[in-house]
């Protein structure tokens, strides 16, 4: 059984027919909620920290850009962690990939399939996000950025095969601002394959 799904699609058996309304499900508690990113300055500070301090030397960060900021680490995870990782994935789990469409009254998204995002996702959330090396992959991610655990969203997995491709896009969702997550602040790639061309991250700005 999932809680969470029932809880808000089965509101009727559940007795929670109102956390069908995000007005409810998803209102912003100010007391329970705190910026991630306190103060102004800070999202720089994280960034030079990143490439100036001896505790992240061994990911060997490179600056690719710094207006706005990129930085990749060469050695991010090792082999035998995306082996774990890889290990935990279900081979029938993968569905079309899409965008976020219109947020609807139970504060979910319209899911749109287009040819502009071709590939295969899963989302890893219940079991998959339980498990030890998503763990450790999420609070690293945390530990460089500074952002807590909490307040991130579950990993999302692609699967790029030939001619598959997203094109140029923004990962900035408008209407995250009506809900208590907010807006993404950053987005965390993790290459988990080597090829000899293609399969590339492209930022033509």
């Amino acid at each position: 059984a999932n809680p969470r799904y029932m809880l808000v699609h089965c509101g009727k058996s559940c007795r929670s027919c109102f956390l069908r309304s995000r007005i409810f499900r998803c209102k912003r508690n100010e007391t329970l909620h705190h910026a991630a990113i306190p103060k102004t300055g800070a999202v720089n500070a994280m960034f030079n920290k990143t490439i100036e301090s001896a505790e992240w030397r061994h990911l060997h960060p490179k600056v690719l850009s710094k207006d706005p900021w990129l930085i990749s680490f060469e050695n991010f995870l090792s082999s035998s962690e995306v082996d774990r990782f890889l290990s935990t994935l279900h081979s029938n789990g993968w569905k079309r990939s899409a965008d976020a469409g219109k947020l609807d009254e139970t504060g979910n998204f319209e899911k749109i399939k287009s040819s502009a995002r071709t590939s295969s996702n899963i989302w890893c959330t219940d079991q998959c996000w339980e498990r030890q090396i998503m763990k450790l992959i999420a609070e690293r991610i945390s530990a460089i950025t500074g952002i807590p655990v909490e307040n991130g969203e579950y990993p999302q997995i692609l699967r790029y095969v030939e001619r598959q491709e997203y094109v140029t896009h923004h990962d900035y969702i408008p209407d995250h601002l009506e809900l208590p997550i907010g807006p993404r602040l950053y987005t965390f790639f993790v290459y988990l394959s080597d090829v000899e061309d293609g399969g590339e991250t492209y930022f033509p700005h």
